[in-house]
């Protein structure tokens, strides 16, 4: 039976009795062809369901305010919607009663537009047509750019990149994000072409968050669980994550006239049906407000999220993500499938995070939820990019501190990783992940074949790269790495306390770098490139396009030499030579990339996350040729970070010269 008493913070018991409920009266009322659709022994239970509900009022002294006061209210107007001709006046008034409308500015970002929601059912059943105004009037408030509502440099809400925040500067995309992006293509829907439809201003925001956030942010049917925050700890459909949004976006895409949004929207929804290789675009782009890059190409997807003094990690709360203390220091994640992770996370190893340089241990939220550091960010010019994170943090109560410096470079068919300058206080081993996610295939070391499941416990091996299901990982120099091939055990329970205790395993590959105990200065540089198979890894290792130019406390930069393109971060005022040639030369630190264009024509995108309206001077020179570029920052704190554009044109000298 049902424990109306339990006060579980999440997957509450009670919840059940009402999606029964909804299931019944969807049964009875809105699918004809259900063979109990207008059935009067079924009409009789529900009414009953409802009667026993509101007689029992489980809800009462829930600790949680989503159990107490919105999850119930979304399903029992559901069910007035519906059934309203059959409930009779003291249903019907128990139900409007129980909903609670928008109350001043108390509410933000997805939370409001669910108690936006309620406002209107009940304005509806009442027939009050301010009421129900006022709550288009909430809807419009909830569907505007938060830092324009709250003018706070942590506003939560849709950001000025598109990207989501919630519980302050805190990269939510596919959870509270998902929940605010589905009620405003279904309200756009719903009011569309009726005298209080939404704002064309409203629609285009929206649109600008499905096309310009989300769709940045998944990989067929599923989402890049790095935005999902702390519902990582929460399993996953097996229609996967993104599958979610599907209905919606169909909604979206009904409620839009433009002919190339409803194009760009069916591209997004063929891509999570799995019957295109790309949401409709290929490219890099980086989400300034929240520390996180995706790069997208026909082959995979790629991401990296961070953190900083002003961006917040990933929390822990009602008991979820009770192990994801570095779930923002620097994560990555490939995916060519989207299944490379699929509900991985009880048997992960929490010490061994893709992309993080860390101590061997498990930290939570609590321990990580800030950085000590500010000069986090990356530039991007849509195509590629670059991103890093000057990393320090000092854990409370044990008072031992971890830091360094990591930069990612994303080019055409590969991501450069480069790390220096890392160091702990801890008396454990530290690590850097290359990757850690479910065992698909043979794993191959330089050729040679390391069976499934060979290596359950970790190996130290030799070699200049690593092939395991269609990902190659490439040393710039023959590397010592450790890897783990073979099965791992966890449950649900322990990443969530209100999770499943059931054993769960899976295999598991695992592979990463030592750096030792105490490490003072250590540095490691790798390349990922998804997408080739053993033979491709072999001979790109053989004939690597790129180069890492410097990789130290004062720069960290790499070259794509067939492509001209060029990422750099600068940590000081300084200047570096590129391998064209071409000196390059700044006055602030920043984050660049430049790539060398037909005609001479150098196109140049930098950054700056910490300094709002910093004059940056750029100066490019080659054989006597010198030209400056001064970037003048936009002021306001919500754009720091932003990425600024500059072309410039440096003629190459003749032979002859």
């Amino acid at each position: 039976g049902i424990d109306y008493g339990s006060k579980a913070m999440q997957n509450w018991p009670g919840n059940e009795h009402l999606s029964r409920m909804v299931g019944m009266v969807l049964a009875y009322a809105a699918e004809e062809k259900h063979p109990l659709y207008k059935d009067d022994e079924l009409l009789q239970a529900i009414l009953k369901s409802i009667d026993f509900w509101f007689a029992k009022d489980p809800t009462k002294g829930h600790p949680s305010w989503w159990y107490r006061d919105m999850q119930p209210q979304m399903n029992l107007r559901r069910v007035c919607l519906l059934m309203e001709p059959y409930l009779g006046k003291k249903r019907r008034a128990q139900i409007v009663d129980i909903l609670q409308p928008v109350v001043g500015s108390r509410h933000t970002g997805a939370n409001l537009v669910w108690f936006a929601e309620n406002t209107f059912f009940k304005g509806l059943f009442m027939e009050d047509y301010d009421m129900m105004e006022h709550a288009v009037k909430s809807l419009n408030r909830a569907f505007t750019p938060a830092y324009k509502t709250l003018h706070k440099v942590d506003a939560e809400g849709l950001q000025p990149d598109s990207s989501f925040a919630q519980h302050g500067l805190q990269l939510y995309q596919n959870m509270y994000g998902l929940g605010y992006l589905a009620n405003g293509c279904t309200w756009l829907y719903v009011l569309h072409d009726t005298p209080v439809a939404l704002s064309d201003t409203k629609r285009d925001l929206i649109n600008d968050m499905a096309l310009n956030g989300n769709r940045w942010m998944l990989r067929y049917h599923q989402n890049d669980p790095s935005t999902r925050g702390r519902a990582i700890a929460v399993p996953v459909p097996e229609r996967g994550s993104a599958s979610f949004l599907l209905p919606y976006l169909q909604r979206l895409r009904h409620a839009n006239d433009n002919l190339e949004t409803k194009s760009q929207l069916q591209h997004v929804i063929e891509h999570i049906k799995g019957d295109r290789p790309t949401p409709g675009v290929v490219g890099n782009r980086y989400f300034w407000r929240v520390d996180y890059m995706s790069h997208i190409r026909k082959k995979f997807f790629a991401s990296v999220r961070m953190m900083s003094k002003g961006v917040k990690g990933c929390e822990q709360t009602i008991g979820n993500n009770m192990r994801g203390g570095l779930t923002s220091y620097g994560v990555t994640y490939f995916m060519r499938t989207g299944n490379e992770y699929d509900n991985i996370f009880p048997v992960w190893d929490w010490t061994l995070l893709p992309g993080v340089s860390a101590p061997r241990e498990i930290f939570t939220p609590h321990q990580l939820m800030w950085m000590d550091s500010t000069f986090v960010g990356g530039a991007s010019d849509g195509m590629y990019g670059c991103a890093a994170m000057d990393f320090a943090r000092t854990v409370p109560k044990i008072n031992k501190r971890f830091s360094g410096r990591k930069a990612y470079f994303f080019f055409e068919d590969e991501i450069v990783a480069l790390g220096t300058a890392l160091s702990s206080d801890f008396e454990k081993e530290f690590n850097t992940t290359l990757n850690q996610c479910l065992l698909e295939d043979h794993v191959y070391i330089d050729g040679r074949t390391e069976a499934l499941g060979q290596s359950p416990v970790a190996n130290q091996y030799e070699g200049r790269w690593v092939n395991h299901d269609s990902i190659g990982y490439v040393f710039p120099a023959k590397q010592t790495f450790m890897l783990k091939n073979g099965e791992q055990h966890g449950s649900w329970r322990q990443i969530s306390t209100n999770g499943s205790d059931d054993p769960v395993k899976n295999d598991v590959f695992t592979l990463y770098v030592e750096h030792g105990v105490k490490p003072e200065n250590g540095s490691y540089e790798y390349v990922v490139v998804p997408g080739a198979t053993r033979e491709e890894t072999a001979t790109y290792s053989e004939n690597m396009p790129v180069v890492v130019l410097q990789n130290d406390k004062h720069i960290q930069a790499v070259e794509h030499v067939p492509l001209k393109a060029a990422g750099i971060v600068f940590y000081q005022p300084g200047n570096i030579t590129l391998k064209s040639g071409v000196t390059v030369s700044v006055d602030h630190k920043c984050f660049l990339l430049i790539t060398e264009k037909p005609g001479d024509v150098f196109e140049v995108s930098a950054a700056n996350p910490e300094t709002p309206g910093l004059e940056l001077t750029i100066k490019l020179s080659r054989s006597g040729i010198e030209k400056h570029i001064v970037n003048q920052f936009e002021q306001g704190v919500a754009f720091l970070g932003k990425s600024m554009a500059s072309r410039v044109v440096i003629p190459e000298p003749k032979a002859n010269d």
